[in-house]
């Protein structure tokens, strides 16, 4: 097992999420990230015992992972509008959800990546980008040529998400994605007549959707958007950076790093395995065990 020792006395690995920067691949055993304080007392430990080579040796560190139990699962997806895995997902996904609603919460955060240039204070407008190339999509997928277009959809898969739980309305967001995979991911017809025609077939209000978007830009002039901050791309940005998320798509659970299989029933496992009391949906997924949860979750 490689044992990483946090090299921030003041942060607290629970905060952390291991994960791949692309040099991962020559780690082939398990690894395990703990505090700067903890680090401390084994590399004493085996300064004080350099010379005992045998006790060394035979020195055994015990590690247990513990299952952290819930009365509700949370569970969060890190994606970019234009991930086409994503929509399958969230489509298989729908009828867990609506067995399980009342037993777990999804979160969806948006990740997008800066300009190679850009710096805090820039004023000028970049291609693909807002907010002076603080905020970029990639164009090429789906036909898009603008990568602002990304930057559209997630915004408006974000306003979406939070009209429809703020207001109890949850299957509205899991019905535009669904409309949306299929009207214009599957057609790569990735632009915004095509969001706009699924959000009516979804049955999502158009105008507090468009009120949450305008309002995000300091700005509400489009031709100035090119240039000026936006407040839910920054939250977004935010968060990914504080936790670390270098991999996209990737799925938390109770604020653990997801691990296993990228498909429905699987994630559906997990989700059971995080809590306290079971529905009649989890009790009947065959070979259900109430301490099955090891392979799906890795601790931080």
């Amino acid at each position: 097992m490689a044992i990483i020792i946090n090299d921030n006395p003041n942060e607290d690995v629970k905060n952390v999420v291991l994960s791949d920067d692309g040099t991962g691949y020559g780690i082939h055993i398990p690894s395990l990230i703990i505090n700067y304080n903890e680090g401390e007392i084994l590399k004493r430990y085996f300064q004080d015992n350099k010379n005992n080579i045998l006790l060394l040796l035979n020195t055994i560190i015990e590690v247990t992972f513990e299952i952290e139990r819930e009365l509700q699962t949370d569970y969060t997806i890190w994606y970019s509008p234009d991930h086409s895995s994503i929509y399958p997902l969230i489509n298989d996904l729908y009828a867990y959800h609506q067995e399980m609603s009342a037993f777990t919460k999804l979160d969806i955060h948006l990740g997008f990546s800066s300009h190679l240039t850009y710096k805090e204070g820039d004023t000028q407008a970049k291609d693909n980008c807002y907010g002076a190339g603080k905020y970029c999509g990639v164009p090429g997928k789906y036909g898009i040529t603008d990568g602002r277009v990304i930057l559209n959809e997630a915004l408006n898969q974000k306003c979406i998400y939070n009209y429809a739980y703020e207001n109890d309305k949850t299957n509205l967001f899991w019905e535009y994605m669904i409309t949306f995979y299929q009207q214009c991911i599957l057609t790569s017809n990735f632009n915004e007549e095509c969001s706009q025609q699924a959000m009516s077939d979804a049955s999502v209000p158009e105008d507090p959707i468009k009120k949450c978007i305008d309002s995000s830009f300091e700005e509400r002039r489009p031709s100035l958007r090119p240039t000026c901050k936006n407040k839910i791309l920054d939250s977004e940005l935010e968060i990914r950076q504080n936790h670390y998320i270098t991999k996209l798509p990737m799925i938390l659970i109770n604020g653990r790093v997801y691990k296993g299989n990228f498909n429905a029933e699987s994630i559906f496992e997990a989700l059971c395995a995080g809590l306290v009391s079971k529905p009649e949906a989890c009790r009947a997924l065959p070979g259900y065990s109430n301490e099955k949860a090891s392979a799906f979750l890795i601790s931080n």
